[in-house]
């Protein structure tokens, strides 16, 4: 079971908040994306550093999902460590600022009801839409609206995390970092893709990216900590049966 967990989940496990399952039947992963928010900390970063990138080589084991030439993610083994030295040289944080500046163009964060009233769309009906019924009612814009601003796999995640905020379905609260924030959710979401599970208590990320994985067909399920904890415990309970 290869298990991708959220930033916040790796907060809290850092910081004895939350108990994370391990045996032989779980590994989790890691992806660069922990560290470019790492990299964001404002407050004690050298401190944190140490103990953010020892919290994460301690819990995946080195294990990290990568972009491979042809844009796929793909499981390799690499030190957190040594992935951060390489996001911290000039050139990365000179991209890193493009995509802050890039982030600034998306409009709809400035008028967030813009196409919800367009179309008539009101938050507390859509919220209540599953991945099946998101795709079936709002299935051909959103495809429109990825064919129009994507070029590569790990782009569609961000174009349908936009998209599917600009329609009012589980939309983000609008404040200075909400179009980067959603950029991060959206590209852990990505390399999750990779996994069985995305584990996260942000619940806006949780139901977007459950229906993008609806929508490209990924077999991978974004679920809450509590509900990973529950599904790992039922896993653990069926093998003990079955070994009787």
């Amino acid at each position: 079971m290869l298990v991708y967990p959220d930033n916040n989940i790796i907060i809290d496990y850092e910081k004895r908040l939350k108990v994370l399952p391990f045996n032989k039947s779980i590994k989790y992963v890691y992806s660069y994306v922990h560290l470019e928010e790492l990299k964001e900390a404002k407050n004690n970063l050298d401190n944190l550093k140490n103990i953010r990138l020892t919290t994460i080589e301690n819990l995946t084991d080195g294990q990290c999902v990568f972009n491979c030439d042809n844009n796929v993610p793909t499981l390799y083994k690499a030190n957190p460590t040594n992935i951060y030295s390489i996001i911290e040289n000039p050139i990365s944080n000179l991209l890193s600022q493009k995509l802050h500046d890039a982030s600034k163009h998306w409009k709809v964060d400035s008028n967030p009801k813009f196409l919800m009233e367009k179309l008539g769309i009101k938050k507390i009906e859509i919220n209540n839409y599953t991945p099946e019924q998101i795709v079936e009612k709002h299935g051909n814009l959103i495809c429109f609206f990825v064919e129009q601003t994507c070029n590569c796999k790990q782009e569609v995640f961000l174009s349908c995390f936009n998209i599917l905020d600009a329609l009012g379905f589980w939309q983000d609260k609008i404040n200075k970092g909400s179009t980067m924030n959603r950029l991060y959710d959206a590209n852990h979401a990505y390399f999750a893709s990779t996994c069985d599970y995305f584990v996260t208590d942000d619940r806006n990320t949780r139901n977007k990216a459950n229906c993008v994985y609806k929508m490209y067909g990924y077999n991978t399920k974004a679920i809450s900590y509590k509900d990973f904890i529950e599904t790992t415990n039922m896993s653990d309970t069926n093998k003990s049966k079955s070994n009787h």
